[in-house]
């Protein structure tokens, strides 16, 4: 007997709405709150619509982070202030100062991200292509992990929190290990070299791929074990992929541009094809988990 089609069960699209003009934009992954920055504020959105002030900057915020618990939020600005607070009892807060390697001037900061697994231990990228890893705790970097050429684009701690892994504008994907300090992994990105420019970094739930995309549509699936690329593909869409992230099961990914269009591919599926595209009209995405 012929085998029986089985069609692919698509995820569940949950949206949480933010004001029109959000610069940058963080969501938890267990409660239905988010973060974002407006006018060098930083502001938490809870799903009864409450809006909550946590702290105000004086330079403009570059970048956004929450915990997965949804615990701490974390900010930072072109200035280099770094700054994290407990978003359920604002006293509890702590400021940082990140200072360029010559000890006198201060560099932007330009992505930042929490560890799954770890809620006290985080990470910053900075313009000059520097990585600093840090823990609540303590006011000094636990680590700084030098190796790209221009600056960083998106960090990501791996879920055993031993590894980071960043995307720079030089083009390279390095995965870190963040006990011994070393890059133990070097990937190409997924766009063309001189036609695109890297927007986004992932790990899989499992630990085991990365996922990265480029502003020309380009997505590729990178292997840690092997050092290789699995697959890559491309969006039908003209647009940007600005983000795009693995489901609960790593069987599905979920892409999306600034036109408010989400696309779906399967992992297992051999050539990568697009399984489905939907598109949510007049809406801007500011961020996906």
């Amino acid at each position: 007997s012929r085998p029986k089609f089985i069609a692919s069960q698509m995820p569940t699209i949950t949206c949480l709405h933010a004001p029109r003009y959000v610069e940058c934009s963080s969501m938890s992954l267990v409660r239905p709150e988010f973060i974002y920055s407006l006018d060098n504020q930083l502001y938490l959105c809870n799903n009864t619509k409450t809006t909550t002030l946590l702290y105000s900057h004086i330079y403009d915020i570059s970048s956004v982070a929450l915990s997965e618990c949804g615990e701490w939020a974390l900010s930072c600005d072109i200035g280099g202030e770094i700054h994290i607070i407990n978003t359920k009892n604002t006293t509890r807060q702590c400021k940082y100062q990140y200072i360029a390697e010559s000890g006198k001037t201060r560099s932007c900061i330009s992505c930042c991200c929490f560890s799954p697994k770890l809620a006290h231990q985080f990470a910053i990228g900075t313009l000059a292509g520097e990585i600093f890893v840090y823990s609540v705790s303590k006011r000094q970097p636990q680590r700084r992990l030098v190796g790209h050429l221009k600056s960083i684009v998106a960090l990501r701690i791996h879920p055993n929190s031993e590894y980071i892994a960043s995307l720079s504008l030089d083009q390279t994907i390095r995965v870190w290990s963040i006990s011994l300090g070393v890059c133990v992994r070097l990937f190409k990105f997924a766009g063309k070299a001189d036609k695109s420019i890297p927007t986004s970094l992932r790990f899989s739930n499992n630990g085991n791929w990365i996922l990265n995309t480029a502003s020309d549509g380009s997505v590729s699936i990178l292997d840690i074990g092997s050092g290789k690329t699995l697959k890559s593909f491309k969006a039908s869409s003209d647009n940007a992929v600005v983000d795009a992230v693995f489901s609960l099961n790593d069987r599905m990914i979920i892409g999306y541009d600034k036109l408010g269009n989400f696309f779906f591919w399967e992992t297992n599926e051999s050539y990568g094809s697009q399984i489905a595209t939907v598109r949510i009209d007049k809406v801007r995405i500011s961020a996906l988990e």
